[in-house]
């Protein structure tokens, strides 16, 4: 037993001692070249040595997870030719779950594998050893993992190495492309070295710029920069023909690393002379939306193209497409800046008349400083300035605070002297334009009282000092309530005309049938016991073809073209006469009146107008659901027009149903309540009036409906549907 455990130890011993000199014959191989991926089929030869295998290969994961893997090969066999350069064959699937999982895989009898066996750095496993022959023995698994660690540690830190020598040449290239886009406004220099140092980063042949020529719009103008310091120039061809005008054409980036598989390719569009084209890399040139042309790259000297060159492209051309514009609207500016000076003269004895335009634009329009100071005011602005009562400037007369002349408003704060705030209004863009020199626009609601609101747009435009910086702001505010009111007031007139007309053939159509069913289902009643299943049956059909009935004779109501007759009315008694009608039928609800005496007498349709109002009326006692509530109606005049309010506390209407309710077929009710036609005949009846109907909801909150009506008469185009 003595004799048996000695003989172990010294087999052991010389194991050991055989793996440490493997290790230092590794470790020599491994660290004799600055790039350890060269030393790879040396190490590989060595490591297939001390395991006596003839053949093998090392699949290595580079840091960048959009590479593609390193592969190696050592008198692989045949069956494997090819695979491992395959990302679907089951040789490489095998390899890659290994670089996946950190764990040796099995023997493959199928494929030839005697085993793969993951080569483990200290941070993660950066290759898998592929073995070919007869399965491994555990002492040869255990000592190949052993001697893995070695090269998975000098393969990890000669890939980190050459990444951080790959960054650090990327970004000093960067360093130099971004001190030209800042230094000078000169296009051509800062496209020659722009194209040059994208060239040398990405490690290609060449590159080209394609840029949209600005007289000819779809055509694209070539030049292209390679090892020789001068432009190859060329007129390539029509936006959308080859991959690089295509990439125009979409504005997406293309890889392609097949040149020979791809139809797009174009030679007379991608290639450029004394080339013979491999692969390239294309990406858009856009600034401010608007299209400049693409970058190209042809030939990548190390390799396919992957992810990492396309994003570090992108990020390129992002700046040279905003040099590109810039210049150009440098270019502008200055044959602006030279006609200005040509005038000055011009401008200067049209100053008055200048200021007369600036007072005389009917919109807000001021402009401040970068401490929101304000520079000038039109009158218009100081109009409706609603400055903070509290604290006025010294000498400043109190009244002035209710209406105060442009000349008192300069050089007090924006947001205190026209809002009355003590900070930056909520959603102000000032700021946003000085720090980017870009123009902006916003929309926003004002509380104008009295449950009014309105919409306006508001604007901001940079001015810019000599030296292109942003130095004042100018803001331009628009009031657009009837804009907006006029557009979905429009929207809806057409699509209620065209859905009249639908609705006139179709009831129509149907109009026939459906009185031959029921003259027919009142035969068969005649026919039938009144307690048979059958004429129970007949009886349904009865009622649904009653109800049908009056679906048609509504749509043809929608839909008929009515002649109205106009007189002048009094607005009060028409609502009376409504309420008069459907008392009976608000017993549980509160009904409250504010009808403004002395209102003006109106032209309009009395039988008309009191349709609206019982429409209103009822919908305004359905929305409380029988559970009492409250149902107001409110009067009064509004300069030349006339209001009336119908609002009940009701359950409300949901915002994405509201925009909907005036469409005809469209309703919140239930089943059976509702034809869906009433809000859309009520908004034809007041289009017809020269008037218009406005809602307002909230959930659990009420409704309320605002029909404006003028007080003179319609245009005649108005009175006929």
């Amino acid at each position: 037993m003595l004799a048996e455990s000695f003989s172990h130890a010294r087999a052991v011993d010389a194991w050991t001692l055989r793996d440490l000199a493997a290790v230092e014959t590794l470790t020599g191989t491994l660290t004799a070249s600055s790039d350890v991926t060269s030393a790879l089929p040396a190490a590989l030869a060595q490591l297939l040595a001390n395991v006596e295998r003839t053949g093998g290969a090392l699949l290595v994961q580079p840091p960048e997870a959009s590479q593609p893997p390193l592969v190696v090969l050592h008198r692989p066999p045949e069956a494997w030719a090819g695979q491992l350069h395959q990302p679907g064959s089951a040789l490489r699937q095998a390899a890659q779950t290994v670089l996946q999982t950190g764990e040796i895989l099995p023997p493959q009898p199928a494929l030839g594998l005697a085993a793969i066996v993951p080569v483990l750095a200290p941070t993660a496993c950066v290759a898998a050893l592929l073995l070919a022959g007869e399965p491994c023995a555990p002492d040869e698994t255990r000592r190949l993992m052993y001697l893995g660690r070695f090269v998975g540690q000098a393969i990890q830190l000669s890939l980190w190495h050459n990444a951080a020598r790959d960054r650090g040449q990327e970004l000093a290239a960067l360093h130099k492309i971004s001190a030209t886009l800042t230094s000078t406004l000169q296009l051509d220099e800062i496209l020659t070295s722009t194209i040059d140092g994208i060239r040398q980063i990405l490690n290609v042949e060449a590159a080209s710029l394609l840029l949209l020529d600005e007289e000819q719009g779809e055509l694209l103008f070539k030049k292209t920069l390679s090892e020789d310091p001068d432009w190859t120039f060329q007129y390539s061809a029509q936006v959308g023909q080859g991959l690089a005008g295509d990439c125009v054409r979409t504005g997406e980036p293309i890889i392609v690393n097949a040149i020979e598989t791809d139809p797009r390719f174009s030679r007379t569009v991608d290639a450029v002379a004394g080339f013979q084209t491999r692969n390239l890399l294309c990406a858009p040139l856009i600034a401010h939306g608007q299209k400049l042309g693409a970058i190209e790259v042809l030939n990548k000297l190390n390799g396919p193209f992957n992810l990492h060159d396309q994003e570090l492209l992108l990020s390129m051309t992002a700046s040279v497409a905003n040099a590109i514009y810039n210049a150009r609207l440098f270019h502008k500016l200055t044959v602006a800046n030279a006609d200005l000076e040509a005038s000055r003269w011009e401008v200067m004895r049209s100053r008055s008349t200048l200021l007369a335009l600036f007072d005389g634009i009917p919109n807000p329009i001021y402009i401040v400083d970068r401490d929101y100071k304000l520079i000038a005011v039109n009158k218009t602005c100081a109009r409706s300035a609603r400055p903070a009562p509290d604290h006025p400037p010294r000498g400043l007369r109190h009244e002035a605070l209710v209406r105060p002349t442009p000349q008192e408003l300069v050089g007090r704060l924006c947001y205190r002297a026209l809002y009355g705030r003590s900070q930056p209004c909520p959603g102000c863009r000032i700021a946003e334009t000085l720090a980017t020199g870009q123009s902006t626009h916003r929309r926003e609601r004002r509380d104008e009282g009295d449950e009014q609101t309105s919409e306006w747009e508001i604007s901001t435009y940079p001015i810019n000092n000599e030296r292109a910086q942003t130095v004042q702001v100018i803001v331009f505010g628009q009031d657009v309530t009837e804009k907006r009111r006029l557009e979905a007031s429009l929207f809806q007139s057409e699509k209620l005309a065209a859905i009249g007309q639908l609705a006139a053939g179709v009831a129509h159509e149907i109009n026939n049938p459906l009185a031959a069913i029921i003259a027919n289902t009142q035969l068969l009643q005649r026919d039938l016991p009144k307690d048979s299943e059958a004429f129970e049956s007949v009886e349904l059909i009865a009622r649904a073809g009653d109800r049908a009935m009056r679906v048609v004779r509504s749509l043809l109501d929608f839909a008929r073209q009515e002649h109205y007759e106009f007189a002048l009315i009094d607005l009060n008694e028409s609502i009376e006469q409504a309420l008069a009608l459907i008392q009976h039928q608000m017993h549980s609800v509160v009904l409250v009146r504010d009808l403004a005496p002395d209102l003006p007498p109106i032209p309009a349709s009395q039988d008309h107008l009191q349709g609206v109002w019982l429409n209103l009326l009822l919908n305004a006692r359905d929305a409380l659901n029988g559970s009492g509530g409250e149902v107001r109606v409110i009067t009064r005049q509004a300069d030349e027009a006339v209001e009336v309010i119908i609002a009940d506390t009701g359950s409300g209407i949901s915002p994405e149903k509201l925009s909907r309710i005036f469409e005809p077929f469209y309703t919140t009710k239930g089943p059976g309540r509702g034809t869906g036609l009433g809000l859309a005949v009520c908004h034809r009846i007041i289009k017809q009036h020269g008037g218009h109907i406005h809602v307002e909801s909230h959930l659990k909150q009420g409704t309320k409906f605002t029909v404006t009506l003028p007080i003179r008469p319609p245009a005649p185009a108005d009175k006929g549907a």
